[in-house]
C-alpha cells in the first residue's frame, strides 16, 4: 500500500514509525513493513545562517552606506600620513643636533657651499663694523647655555626684543659677511652695546633667508626696521656679501647681545594629529558597522 503523503502525524505515531523504520534517501523514504511512505516534512520557518544574513545585510547596503564607509578609511589614512610626518620630523631635528654639533669648518674655505649648509658650524676671522649695525625683530629669546648665571643686565627674563646685525670684515679677505651678533630686550635698543674692536676668531650657524609671512610686517630698509631676515636686502643696504652667520659664542661679553639664538626645536605636534585621525577612524568604522551591519540606529 502507497501512501504518497502523510501529515499531522501525533507526537507517539512518529516516534513510533521512527523507531521502527530504516531511513533512506536522506530520511525522505521510509521502509515499514514492505510498505513505502513517502514523508513531506511540514514547511517550518527556521532560523537562517549567518551565510543567509551576511548576504542579506550586504544586498542592503546601499550606495550612501558605502559613501559614508569611506569617512574611517580616509581619517585612517590621515593618521597614517601624520605618523609618516612625524617619522620625518624626529628624524629632521636630529639632522640639526647632529650639524650643530659638528666640529666648525672654514667658512672662507667653503664659501662656495654655503647654499647647502645651513645649519652648520663655521669659523672666521676678523672685525665687527659697528657704525652700521642695525636691529631684527621683535624677536623672543631664545635659551642661553648662560643665561642663568650672566650676571648682566639682562638676568631679568625678558622674551621680547631684538637681534643685534652687525658686519663682519673677514681678515685678509675681500669680504664681509652679516653677523648675528645676539639677542637684546626692548628697552635696551637705545643703550650704549658692548663693542669688540679687536680682531676676533667667532664661530657661527650658516642661516638662510627667511619666508615673509602674511603675519609679519613688511621690512622698511630706507627707514631702518627690520623685521623678518631678508639677507640680499640686508646685504645690499650694509654694503656685504649675502651671507648671515648666528653668532654661537660659549661666553657673551659683559652688557652685550646674548648669542646662541639660532633655534633648532622645530614645531612637531604631528603626535597629536596622528592620535585624533585614529580615533576618528575607529569611531566612524564602529559606527557604521552597527548602522549597516547590524542595523542598529546609532543615533
Amino acid at each position: 500500500m502507497n501512501f504518497t503523503c502523510i501529515r499531522n502525524f501525533s507526537n507517539l505515531a512518529k516516534r513510533t514509525l521512527v523507531n521502527h523504520c530504516q531511513y533512506k534517501d536522506k530520511g525522505r523514504l521510509l521502509l515499514f513493513n514492505n510498505v513505502k511512505i513517502h514523508v513531506i516534512n511540514r514547511s517550518k520557518v527556521s532560523r537562517p545562517s549567518l551565510y543567509d544574513t551576511s548576504r542579506k545585510n550586504n544586498k542592503s547596503i546601499n550606495l550612501y552606506g558605502y559613501f559614508l564607509l569611506g569617512v574611517p578609511i580616509s581619517t585612517f589614512l590621515l593618521g597614517t600620513w601624520q605618523l609618516r610626518r612625524r617619522q620625518w620630523k624626529l628624524q629632521l631635528i636630529e639632522d640639526l643636533k647632529s650639524q650643530m654639533n659638528m666640529k666648525p669648518v672654514d667658512l672662507v674655505e667653503n664659501i662656495e657651499q654655503l647654499d647647502s649648509m645651513e645649519y652648520h658650524m663655521v669659523k672666521v676671522r676678523g672685525k665687527f663694523l659697528h657704525e652700521k649695525e642695525f636691529f631684527l625683530g621683535p624677536r623672543s629669546l631664545t635659551s642661553h647655555g648662560n643665561y642663568a648665571n650672566s650676571g648682566s643686565l639682562f638676568s631679568r627674563r625678558m622674551t621680547s626684543g631684538w637681534h643685534v646685525i652687525t658686519p663682519f670684515k673677514v681678515e685678509d679677505q675681500d669680504l664681509t659677511i652679516l653677523v648675528n651678533r645676539g639677542w637684546i630686550p626692548h628697552n635696551a635698543k637705545s643703550l650704549p652695546l658692548s663693542k669688540v674692536e679687536n680682531t676676533v676668531e667667532i664661530t657661527g650657524v650658516v642661516r638662510k633667508e627667511e619666508q615673509h609671512s602674511s603675519f609679519v610686517p613688511a621690512n622698511d630698509p630706507e627707514g631702518g626696521q627690520w623685521c623678518y631676515r631678508d639677507i640680499k636686502t640686508m646685504a645690499d643696504i650694509a654694503g656685504t656679501s649675502p651671507v648671515y652667520v648666528d653668532l654661537w659664542s660659549k661666553q657673551d661679553p659683559s652688557n652685550g647681545p646674548i648669542s646662541c639664538q639660532t633655534n633648532i626645536n622645530v614645531r612637531n605636534e604631528h603626535f597629536t594629529y596622528m592620535i585624533t585621525w585614529y580615533t576618528l577612524s575607529v569611531c566612524t568604522a564602529l559606527m557604521w558597522y552597527q548602522a549597516f551591519i547590524k542595523k542598529i540606529p546609532v543615533f
